[in-house]
């Protein structure tokens, strides 16, 4: 997202642009990429809250620093 809400942009898929071709998505896809929507924000949430530290980061998530480092690799994050 480009803000600091989530609009109905945001959940189109990128490669999905024109309305007609949103609604051949099936259900599961949409779930999918909404999900990877609100990780994304997250992420970049708690990496602002922590000052940019992944360590901080990572231990506010939940989650190992391991796997902060895999998501934020898989989510083009740096």
């Amino acid at each position: 997202t480009q803000g600091a809400q989530l609009t109905r942009q945001d959940f189109r898929g990128s490669a999905r642009s024109s309305p007609a071709q949103v609604h051949e998505v099936d259900l599961r896809s949409v779930a999918r990429n909404a999900a990877q929507v609100a990780e994304r924000a997250r992420i970049l949430e708690a990496l602002h809250q922590a000052s940019g530290k992944k360590t901080r980061a990572a231990r506010a998530l939940k989650i190992s620093r391991a796997s902060l480092y895999n998501k934020l690799r898989a989510y083009g994050i740096e």
